[in-house]
């Protein structure tokens, strides 16, 4: 049987609804792994526990994931079978009927096509679709296109057939395994109708046999005498197998059980909290499992009271619930107490290429110095020093922070940027809520341009990761340029700089609502994107 044949079936699922509280991109994401313990699922999902316990259960309960067992205190899971077909499964926005039509007609195009061709050694027989383009949803709209494709041989005699997979050998790519080598030509006509459209999701011929599937030939084709036949256009259904699961039966009787436990007291004196996120994930997993506070310090090499106060936080609930706003200042504002005797400096970085790095410091309202302390680096934070009472506050600026940066993501792709802000006690948001969500995006070109005239060559293969051009985002943006590591950065005037400028200032003015409140932006380019910046 081919790879296409073998591979474990999608499903139908909503992007948008959630999976017990869960994005379904996210899910899929975790699921992905043939194998994950619970610490991991914290980080992926972003819960703590026992939220992320009570999740997973959930998960377990419809069938989802499957409880593994329990090594030196730690538990672990695996997909389900549902889990299994979701990772099959591609998650695109709907889109109408009437397009799906039109891709469906394009695709029979393309099959109509490679059947015409006499260098081919397989036809396309049969196309079968089902699914919400054949049956019809309440909204008219569809997620993807299902279709059965069956694949033959032609009628050729065998050396015949033999001169044209040989043919067809030459396209193979190194490394297939012996059954890919045997299938190659129907795996090649595969790839090729794949790329028709990604809404097509092609499926074995059994998935037709689950329930009552009904579907409709739409495109035959005679082997014999090498002709397309013509559709009758009936619906029809299958002789049924066994029922897949249901969205609320288990595929698994191993009914995870574990009672929560209560967090304990902070320590009598006061310590100061150095902990990673991974770290402190793994220890709320061995607490809530019955691991007593000494051993899990053995476990992180650290301290018990260190250990006790990082674990005494969590009843105080460190994950942001607020709304992520267009305005940074807003989002920063809606995840710190309404009154507090601290300022909060926040700094949001991302090199182009990188992780983003999420700098928080705490600094006393009195004296200016610093209180606490945390980092971020891409899916992971370290808490350098933080008093017990300032510990979820950092955290929860940090995971609001951390989310408004991912909805920035996609408008910031290929730019570096810089946004620094203080928020001081008592502070109220000069930005405006609900703005439009700032897009630097048409600053790239601008910006290599610019990076290709100012820097001289002869180019190292290297130097270009120093070699930056910046640009502020204010009404009247200062353009400047950095020629080398330990340079300065020298301002750009005059003509040179007169393009950047005019597009950062039409973007400020766009999106001011969100730029003007209380932070400063910088978007930079650097000269280590190969392609964009010509070598002299």
């Amino acid at each position: 049987m081919s790879r296409a044949g073998r591979r474990q079936s999608s499903m139908k699922v909503d992007a948008v609804k959630l999976i017990s509280g869960i994005k379904p991109a996210v899910l899929k994401g975790l699921l992905r792994k043939d194998r994950f313990d619970t610490p991991t699922a914290m980080n992926w999902l972003g819960l703590d526990e026992p939220e992320v316990t009570t999740t997973l259960k959930g998960l377990q309960k419809s069938g989802w994931i499957e409880f593994e067992g329990t090594s030196e205190s730690i538990d672990y899971w695996r997909p389900g079978n549902k889990g299994q077909r979701l990772t099959a499964t591609r998650l695109l926005k709907r889109i109408s009927a009437s397009e799906g039509r039109q891709i469906l007609d394009r695709f029979v195009d393309e099959v109509r096509t490679i059947n015409a061709d006499s260098t081919r050694s397989r036809r396309v027989k049969t196309i079968l679709l089902f699914g919400s383009l054949l049956t019809g949803s309440q909204d008219g709209s569809i997620g993807d296109i299902d279709v059965v494709v069956e694949i033959g041989r032609r009628d050729l005699t065998e050396s015949a057939r033999k001169v044209l997979e040989k043919a067809e050998k030459p396209s193979r790519p190194a490394g297939l395994n012996l059954s890919d080598l045997l299938h190659w030509p129907e795996i090649l006509i595969r790839r090729r109708l794949a790329k028709v459209s990604r809404y097509l999701s092609f499926h074995p011929t059994s998935d037709l046999q689950i329930g009552t599937t009904s579907y409709q030939e739409v495109y035959s084709f005679d082997l014999q005498r090498e002709c397309e036949l013509r559709s009758d256009g009936k619906i029809r259904r299958m002789a049924k197998r066994s029922k897949e699961p249901s969205m609320t039966e288990s595929t698994t009787s191993d009914r995870y059980t574990r009672a929560n436990r209560g967090w304990p007291s902070a320590p009598v004196k006061a310590v100061s909290v150095t902990i990673d996120e991974e770290q402190g994930q793994l220890a709320q997993h061995l607490w809530m499992n019955g691991v007593a506070i000494k051993a899990i310090a053995a476990r992180l090499r650290s301290k018990p009271a260190i250990v006790q106060a990082y674990l005494s936080t969590r009843a105080g609930n460190s994950n942001f619930h607020g709304k992520i706003d267009a305005s940074l200042m807003v989002t920063l504002l809606e995840s710190l107490p309404k009154r507090r005797p601290f300022s909060i400096f926040l700094k949001v970085s991302l090199h182009p290429k990188q992780e983003v790095i999420i700098d928080v410091d705490v600094y006393g309202s009195r004296a200016p110095r610093r209180q606490g302390s945390l980092r971020r680096v891409g899916r992971r934070y370290f808490v350098n020093g933080s008093p017990v009472e300032l510990l979820t506050t950092l955290e929860s600026v940090d995971r609001a922070a951390a989310l408004w940066f991912e909805s920035m993501r996609s408008r910031i792709r290929g730019l570096g940027l810089e946004i620094v802000m203080l928020s001081i006690p008592g502070q109220k948001s000069l930005g405006c809520t609900s703005a439009m969500r700032v897009d630097p995006s048409p600053l790239k070109g601008p910006l290599y341009k610019l990076l290709d005239q100012l820097w001289k060559g002869p180019r190292d293969e290297y130097e270009g990761w120093d070699k930056r051009v910046s640009v502020s985002l204010e009404a009247e943006p200062i353009v400047t340029f950095q020629d080398g590591r330990g340079s300065d950065a020298k301002v750009i005037d005059g003509s040179k700089s007169r393009a950047v400028a005019h597009v950062a200032g039409a973007i400020y003015r766009k999106f001011e609502s969100a730029l003007d409140d209380g932070s400063s932006w910088s978007v930079y380019v650097t000269g280590m994107n190969p392609g964009t910046v010509r070598e002299k």
